[in-house]
């Protein structure tokens, strides 16, 4: 008899919360080194609300990983929503 703890469901979701705490959590130091964009902007970004989430760990600013690549990947433009149009010469 399998007691209801031990369902597949539940043990299925303790193997998600277990992989969940392998993410990678880094400072903004970190943070720059990897992509490349400077500390102070990501500071700027958390400090206007405008950034990835962030946390709070034992009163240090950390970032999940997973989760600035997702932000970033967000902020991508694709066809010709950056590209600026010549003007129109001769009209009106």
């Amino acid at each position: 008899m399998m007691l209801p703890w031990h369902s597949d469901s539940v043990m299925q979701r303790n193997k998600n919360a277990f992989f969940q705490l392998e993410r990678r959590f880094v400072s903004e130091v970190e943070l720059e080194q990897v992509t490349g964009i400077s500390r102070r902007t990501w500071q700027k970004h958390r400090l206007s609300n405008r950034g990835p989430r962030y946390y709070k760990i034992y009163g240090s600013i950390r970032y999940d990983l997973e989760e600035v690549v997702a932000w970033i990947k967000d902020l991508a433009v694709t066809g010709s929503a950056g590209i600026l149009s010549p003007p129109v010469r001769g009209a009106g």
